[in-house]
């Protein structure tokens, strides 16, 4: 009962009309995108039910073909996750690709990642530092600390401590408790 209360919460704050976790399913099937991108988190993080990857990923595309770049960040890092297939490294980088594009901080921050780890493309510190830092101008916590670090150790950018002492600064007034979104 208690679960079905967070729910209607849930539905209610975001002007979805839900009663029941059907109802929900319905608006998602009718192409709600926002209603599709909450059943792929609730699915991801299995509070409500049972955690369950395949269905998450399911809306999460639903919702990603649609544009919502946070179910694109979230279908890539999903991708990403996968490593029984390493074919899917390249869905994750063309849904990272997709929301970075369109000014998702999350998904920029992934990008980044896999450039400076070379995660499906070449290593290329430039791009890896070109990412974090639109990231963190967008207040992405985790980005700023990676930026800083950048900075610190010249890393796809000119060496400056003054740059590096700037973000480490924005990282630890950030109140964000942590931007990492994987």
């Amino acid at each position: 009962m208690k679960r079905l209360a967070i729910l209607v919460l849930c539905f209610i704050s975001l002007g979805l009309k839900a009663q029941t976790m059907e109802d929900f399913r319905l608006l998602a099937q009718d192409g709600n995108t926002e209603a599709q991108y909450q059943l792929g988190k609730i699915f991801s993080e299995g509070k409500e039910v049972i955690r369950d990857l395949d269905s998450a990923l399911f809306w999460f595309e639903q919702a990603a073909v649609q544009g919502h770049t946070e179910a694109q960040n979230r279908a890539g890092s999903l991708y990403e996750k996968d490593t029984l297939k390493p074919s899917y490294m390249t869905k994750a980088l063309y849904w990272y690709k997709m929301a970075a594009d369109k000014g998702n901080a999350n998904a920029q921050y992934n990008l980044g990642r896999c450039y400076l780890f070379g995660k499906g493309v070449e290593v290329n510190d430039k791009m890896a530092f070109k990412l974090f830092e639109k990231a963190a101008k967008q207040g992405h916590k985790t980005a700023q600390y990676n930026l800083s670090v950048c900075y610190m150790y010249g890393q796809g950018v000119a060496q400056s401590n003054y740059m590096a002492n700037y973000w480490i600064k924005q990282y630890n007034e950030n109140p964000a408790k942590e931007s990492f979104q994987y």
